[in-house]
């Protein structure tokens, strides 16, 4: 059903592009890509002959291509997208962005597909499909020319979801010399290749506000939803659409850029309200995330550093039922005990530099330092349930180009 769909809005899509002139609609084309290779370089060997690995892309985590590994690969940060704006006058216009990732084996999927229309001069309203306002950087995540990395930090940035198809409305406004942003919007959205197997959210809304100047941003945003799973690797779920869990997730950012240096913080928060996190049954209960950033403009060249962190809590409830139809009900009791309340952290220095060769491209390179500082449990385990091993900790060189057209 799904490649019906999205064969029949490419259709679509064609036939205003080759026939504009039948619907009076003024159309504007650009584009965006990134080309980048990399690899691991310290990949550790792991219980069970894993191997620990850097996944840029967490929407498609069931694919290898998605993931760095201890040989050059182009795939993972590989993308190529175009976006369509269709003026239709009379304040109406329409935006689709389509996009071909390498972690997704270059399949091109829709990314935005949405009306917009201007209720007033500062009031636009928007219905379709749209990116979720989750971070700073959302709007153009996958444009890697507008920002200093070859990719954001994962411990921020790393969601599994990131469009929904509701309405949003944007408001946008000044006072003295500040400009300010309000954004809300409603829908619901779902993921199809997440380790939680299918996910789902419905009655699903947020706010953004942002309060900017010439030099200075202010950034908070609020979200939550009704949100189940189908299932992942044969285990039950502790969600379903008739009993579905209701996270809440928070962001706040600040950014300051003068013009020859930039800083940047970000933080976000998740109370995942007992949602089913891996194959072996543990559940989370709170995620934190920060990201601390920083650059100096040398003409071309903007070497930066970026220092980021994620704690996952697991929660204290829920294991126990997840567990059972896998291992029975005895042996779930105890596998549950260890995991309680114990922690995954993750924490990366990012160093890299960018140089503007080109008015509309960018060369970047980036070595990734990330360590695993999770509880001993996950790490080394005991003699009831053995450990994971240093599944986050692995360093990755990658350097690459963004262009935009």
């Amino acid at each position: 059903m799904k490649r019906i769909v999205r064969y029949s809005l490419l259709i679509i899509t064609s036939y205003l592009f080759i026939h504009p002139t039948l619907f009076a609609a003024n159309l504007r084309w650009s584009g965006f890509g990134s080309f980048v290779m990399g690899k691991a370089t310290n990949q550790e060997p792991l219980p069970g002959g894993a191997a620990s690995t850097f996944q840029p892309d967490a929407g498609v985590p069931g694919s290898s291509n998605s993931r760095y590994k201890d040989s050059w690969s182009m795939k993972p940060d590989t993308l190529f997208g175009v976006q369509l704006n269709a003026d239709m006058n009379e304040k109406l216009s329409a935006t689709a962005q389509i996009i071909s990732k390498g972690a997704a084996d270059f399949n091109a999927e829709f990314e935005w597909l949405y009306l917009s229309y201007e209720l007033t001069p500062k009031l636009t309203l928007n219905f379709g499909r749209q990116r979720v306002p989750f971070y700073y950087y959302s709007d153009f995540q996958d444009v890697g020319y507008a920002y200093h990395w070859v990719r954001p930090p994962l411990e921020l940035y790393a969601e599994e979801l990131f469009s929904y198809e509701g309405v949003s409305a944007l408001y946008i406004d000044s006072i003295g010399g500040w400009d300010y942003e309000v954004q809300a919007y409603g829908g619901s959205g779902s993921n199809d290749a997440t380790p939680l197997g299918d996910l789902h959210l419905k009655d699903w809304y947020g706010a953004v506000f942002i309060l900017s100047n010439d030099t200075l941003k202010f950034r908070f945003s609020l979200h939550t939803a009704d949100v189940w799973t189908d299932g992942g690797g044969g285990l039950s779920t502790i969600s379903t659409e008739d009993s579905p869990a209701a996270p809440k997730f928070a962001s706040l950012g600040v950014f300051y850029d003068p013009g020859v240096f930039f800083v940047g913080v970000e933080t976000t928060y998740l109370d995942a309200d007992i949602l089913q996190s891996d194959a072996v049954g543990t559940t989370i209960d709170t995620r934190t995330a920060w990201m601390v950033t920083a650059g100096y403009r040398m003409g071309a060249f903007t070497p930066n550093i970026t220092l980021s962190n994620r704690a996952v809590e697991l929660s204290k409830d829920g294991t126990v039922t997840l567990l059972t139809p896998a291992v029975g009900a005895a042996n779930a009791e105890l596998l549950a005990q260890p995991h309680k309340g114990a922690e995954q952290i993750s924490q990366t220095l990012e160093i890299g530099v960018r140089w503007d060769f080109h008015p509309q491209a960018a060369a970047k390179l980036s070595y990734v330092i990330r360590k695993d500082d999770s509880d001993d449990i996950l790490i080394d385990g005991d003699a009831v349930l053995p450990g994971a091993g240093e599944t986050l900790n692995v360093n990755v060189l990658s350097f690459g180009i963004d262009f935009i057209f």
